[in-house]
């Protein structure tokens, strides 16, 4: 496992020079440290590893890929509109033979209306791709019964920005939970999930 997390940081850190897939201002070692950041999401959010993945805007590949290396039982969907970063999503699976791994095309909005999402995913991320409450729309269509979203937010979100989550995943039969800086960088992560 360890030695497909290396694989993974050299193929992204060479990729990133190329196509800024994560940050330009990041090297090797930066790469590594967001990359180690990623690999226990699962854990500190308190989500079980089980089922299957989607990783929307997965970009170069993060939550998706460390995720689908630390947890080889869980099948990941890494999902991406651009082409560049689409093409060396295609190439990390190759590489690393991530035979749990799978790379969809397309805009998100889209996903809803494909066959392999008929029954809904059991984990869906969505880490940079826009505001929580934007976002929300966009990932609900595609839970399971029992799924769960994770969505990247601003480390310290005010309380005005917390009660709207709250009272717009309300509205559409969700629930919010805020798990502060437990992220790469000390950014905040919310659980999206239905109320039961």
């Amino acid at each position: 496992m360890k030695h497909l997390q290396e694989r993974y940081i050299a193929l992204l850190a060479d990729a990133n020079l190329r196509t800024n897939l994560v940050s330009r201002r990041l090297n090797k070692e930066g790469i590594a440290e967001l990359v180690a950041g990623f690999s226990e999401t699962l854990d500190r959010a308190a989500v079980p590893p089980k089922g299957t993945l989607l990783d929307i805007g997965s970009g170069g590949g993060l939550p998706g890929i460390p995720l689908a290396i630390e947890y080889p039982g869980l099948t990941v969907f890494l999902n991406e509109s651009r082409k560049l970063r689409l093409l060396e999503l295609e190439k990390f699976v190759r590489s690393l033979a991530l035979e749990n791994t799978f790379v969809i095309p397309g805009r998100a909005e889209n996903l809803p209306s494909l066959d392999v999402f008929s029954d809904g995913v059991d984990i869906v991320t969505a880490f940079g791709v826009g505001k929580a409450v934007a976002v929300f729309d966009l990932v609900m269509p595609l839970l399971a019964v029992e799924g769960v979203a994770l969505l990247s937010i601003p480390a310290k979100p005010s309380r005005q920005e917390v009660a709207e989550w709250h009272l717009q995943a309300a509205i559409r039969g969700f629930r919010v939970d805020v798990h502060e800086s437990i992220l790469q960088g000390g950014r905040s992560l919310l659980r999206l999930l239905r109320f039961r």
